[in-house]
């Protein structure tokens, strides 16, 4: 039997059943596991994909839910970096604020890993010309029938 990803959207509500899994991916070395726990719990939706019934990619929205939306701390474990992967995610993401009307949708691109602002161009984001890469999202070039 062929094997699929699962992709979720977690809220504090249903965290429990994956927190575990969600240290791992983003404190493999176990260094900070009450300060990630923390940051799950503040976190107002987890995106999750699940394969073979593990999590192996996952980031965090933070949001007040009507003026702006921060896109967090996105893991994915090395073995599953499949394009795919990251393309269902984004959408999820991105659809998980936009059904939502907020007005306001940014990320930090992590400045040590320069190709990650190439990838988050792909999804609408741009660039704020800043030391560290603020981006927003441009809704005028999102066509919403693209996403799932």
């Amino acid at each position: 039997m062929k094997k699929e990803v699962i992709y979720k959207v977690l809220t504090i509500d249903n965290l429990n059943q994956y927190e575990s899994e969600l240290l791992e991916l983003i404190d493999f070395e176990n260094k900070r596991n009450e300060e990630i726990k923390i940051s799950l719990r503040n976190s107002n939706y987890i995106i999750i994909a699940l394969f073979d019934n593990k999590v192996i990619w996952s980031n965090q929205i933070i949001t007040d839910n009507y003026f702006c939306a921060v896109l967090i701390n996105l893991f994915v474990f090395e073995k599953y970096r499949w394009k795919w992967i990251w393309v269902e995610l984004m959408k999820l993401t991105l659809k998980t604020v936009l059904d939502k009307w907020i007005k306001n949708i940014s990320l930090v691109a992590d400045p040590w890993s320069p190709w990650l602002t190439k990838f988050y161009y792909k999804y609408w984001f741009e660039d704020s010309k800043e030391n560290w890469t603020y981006m927003w999202l441009n809704k005028n070039k999102i066509n919403i029938k693209d996403l799932p």
